[in-house]
């Protein structure tokens, strides 16, 4: 049996948090390569919603280069893991899921869709 109705013209819908800070908790995360060539951890996060359910998801990236090793450290420290400074540590993605974090979240446009990125992970700043 087939079933009839009248259509719309379809909405885009889309899925951002306003600008804050919120609590993320990773779901999945893979290695890769950036486009310099440098080791990467793409990780994707779902922002976690104040009855403790997941909601929005985005994307990050961990570059292993110099000039970004400094955002590993800060993203360690916002999770609870950073082992204090000059210390050897592996990141392995299958450990990486379920990790959670405070991060302050911006929204960015990009050919009129709005998504939300990651603008700074926020940690206390004792060890």
């Amino acid at each position: 049996m087939a079933i009839t109705y009248k259509t719309k013209t379809p909405e885009r819908v889309q899925f951002f948090v306003p600008p804050g800070d919120y609590t993320l908790q990773i779901i999945d995360a893979e290695e890769d390569t950036s486009k310099s060539g440098n080791d990467m951890i793409k990780i994707k996060c779902r922002v976690v919603k104040d009855d403790g359910l997941l909601g929005v998801s985005l994307f990050d990236y961990l570059v292993f280069s110099e000039k970004t090793l400094f955002k590993i450290d800060q993203f360690l420290k916002a999770c609870g893991r950073h082992p204090g400074a000059d210390c050897d540590f592996s990141l392995d993605c299958e450990e990486l899921i379920g990790w959670e974090f405070q991060a302050t979240l911006k929204v960015e446009e990009h050919n009129g869709n709005k998504n939300n990125k990651i603008a700074a992970y926020l940690f206390e700043d004792e060890f």
